[in-house]
This record gives C-alpha cells, sequence and structure tokens, in this order.
C-alpha cells in the first residue's frame, strides 16, 4: 500500500475520534519507512481533536 493508502485509512479513523487505530497506523507507515505526509498530521492532529485530546496532538508536530 502507498502514502496515499494509508492516509485514507487513518483519514477514516480519525473522523470518528479513534486516535488509537490513527496513532497504531501511523507507527505502522513509519516502521514500513513511509515518510509522514501534511495529510498524515492533519489525519492525526484531527483524532486526537475529535478525541478530546488536542493538546496531545502536538507530540506528533
Amino acid at each position: 500500500m502507498n502514502l496515499v493508502g494509508w492516509n485514507a485509512l487513518m483519514s477514516s479513523y480519525s473522523q470518528q475520534g479513534d486516535k488509537d487505530s490513527v496513532v497504531e497506523l501511523f507507527s505502522s507507515m513509519k516502521y514500513r519507512g513511509l515518510a509522514p505526509h501534511g495529510y498524515t498530521f492533519l489525519s492525526i492532529m484531527t483524532a486526537f481533536c475529535n478525541a478530546g485530546f488536542a493538546r496531545k496532538a502536538k507530540k506528533f508536530h
């Protein structure tokens, strides 16, 4: 799967506020050698904000 696929999965989870799944996907993506993209970070921030943890999203910046 390419970066677009990873970002699509992360975006889907982030809309539901499933920050744990987004973080897991982010870790898996980095483990496989894919570099994060602006949309990747947007998905992470969206997930944390939707889950009510906006301040914790800063560590991924």
